[in-house]
């Protein structure tokens, strides 16, 4: 536990989703909901979430907790196809609604108050049977105990806090909160012989990707059959982080790119005097182009904060020079401040 948290620190993430209980219905955390628990159930008979949760609260990661309305385990759901041969699990149907949503409110009491959540990411929620009543009743017994805890939309039928992209990222976003959850190879949990790892170069430009859009990026990895996380993996989330060292500020607490075209160098993101530019693709000439009318009263590299970058007044908007080769690989940050908010050009 305290290694992973100290891999999310170093990689620059403020907050943790660990699954507490995916469609098979075992509960990777203390429920007394049901034996089927990894305390009860296991020799080992520790609580691995106790322990992440304080690894987090000690690292500054906001814990957060994954739950999957799905249930492959329960006698409350059935197989859709029940077929002795070849049943359907994926998905179940749903034929005992009040018990199991008892259920989920007695599990869901205890990652509430037990390890102080701040999210509930909720999966599964297709399941046949599955009502908006049913979900419009758990989301307000969970902000009956808490109103600050996060939902997610997956509980379904419009309910929740912000949307969930998978494995994709909206070209322009999305309106309101969303967040684009993606797996670094292209499992979910741990395969050994996945190892079509993407690049820190295409995992970066996700990101600033995200955040140009409004959107956070939760990053998943697949610890293996020990608990490690493939080497892989945590080379890639360092590299990340040591990216957001140097460009951080252009990421977070920022608001989506004020700019209604896509910009032919990269992304931007802004905040309120302020606005950043991505750079993903280092112009040959040396000069980029923003639309934007406002007037720049100074512009810098977040890599290189001391040197001022010249600007100039061109048909199509505002002209950046740029030093003649990039500072970073991957995607170098300038910085425009402005007194006003953007004027799109």
């Amino acid at each position: 536990a305290n290694q992973w948290a100290k891999i999310a620190k170093e990689a620059g993430m403020k907050y943790m989703v660990i699954t507490t209980k995916h469609h098979d219905g075992f509960c990777m955390f203390n429920t007394k909901a049901t034996k089927y628990n990894v305390v009860d159930a296991t020799p080992w008979h520790t609580d691995p979430m106790a322990l992440l949760s304080k690894a987090c609260n000690r690292e500054g990661i906001k814990f957060c907790t994954y739950y999957s309305v799905m249930d492959w385990h329960t006698d409350l759901q059935q197989a859709a196809d029940t077929n002795a041969d070849h049943p359907t699990y994926h998905p179940t149907t749903l034929t005992h609604p009040k018990q199991y949503i008892q259920y989920m409110e007695k599990q869901l009491h205890d990652l509430i108050t037990q390890y102080q959540t701040h999210l509930i990411w909720f999966d599964g929620g297709w399941l046949k049977g599955w009502t908006a009543e049913d979900a419009h009743q758990v989301f307000n017994y969970i902000q009956n105990i808490n109103p600050s805890i996060i939902v997610n939309n997956r509980l379904g039928y419009g309910v929740g806090d912000y949307g969930t992209p998978e494995q994709t990222i909206p070209v322009r976003g999305l309106p309101g909160p969303w967040e684009t959850c993606m797996t670094i190879n292209d499992t979910w949990g741990f395969k050994r012989d996945d190892t079509n790892w993407k690049s820190v170069s295409t995992l970066i430009t996700n990101l600033i990707h995200c955040a140009s859009g409004g959107g956070n990026f939760l990053l998943n990895v697949g610890p293996d059959g020990t608990g490690v996380i493939p080497q892989p993996e945590v080379d890639r989330l360092l590299a990340i982080g040591k990216w957001l060292k140097v460009n951080g500020e252009a990421i977070y607490g920022s608001d989506r790119t004020p700019f209604e075209t896509v910009l032919p160098f990269g992304y931007a993101t802004q905040k309120s005097g302020e606005v950043f530019l991505e750079i993903t693709k280092w112009p040959e000439n040396g000069e980029i182009t923003v639309p934007m009318k406002n007037k720049i009263i100074k512009a810098y590299l977040l890599a290189d904060k001391h040197k001022r970058l010249k600007t100039e007044t061109g048909l199509n908007g505002q002209i950046i020079i740029l030093p003649s080769a990039a500072l970073d690989s991957v995607a170098n940050v300038a910085v425009l401040k402005i007194n006003a908010t953007v004027v799109d050009d």
